[in-house]
């Protein structure tokens, strides 16, 4: 039963999520709402793995597979990519990203 809440809550929060990405300007977003940032370590882990911001962006737009995870913190995955995105108070934060391959540190 209470494995059955929790995945009923994923769901939901996974949708408003999804549906928040994509939402189109209506005036009510500002451009602080809308503003997905990297931190330190996010830009480290890209340059060390050799992927480029444009990449990330595409996953987190056309990514398939949406994990919410502890802190605030969502794992979206394409076939290639993760990527962790924390939700801070007016944007979204890439905290780390890496390939799906089990080498974090090379391209596949």
């Amino acid at each position: 039963m209470l494995f059955t809440l929790a995945v009923i809550f994923a769901v939901i929060v996974t949708a408003l999520l999804i549906k928040y990405l994509s939402r189109e300007d209506d005036g009510e977003q500002s451009e602080e709402e809308r503003e997905i940032t990297f931190s330190q370590h996010a830009i480290l882990r890209m340059n060390e793995r050799d992927i480029e911001p444009e990449r990330i962006l595409r996953v987190l737009e056309e990514g398939r597979k949406v994990e919410i995870t502890n802190y605030n913190r969502m794992k979206i995955m394409d076939d290639e990519i993760t990527v962790i995105l924390e939700k801070k108070l007016a944007n979204f934060e890439v905290i780390t990203v890496y390939w799906n391959s089990g080498d974090r540190e090379t391209p596949p």
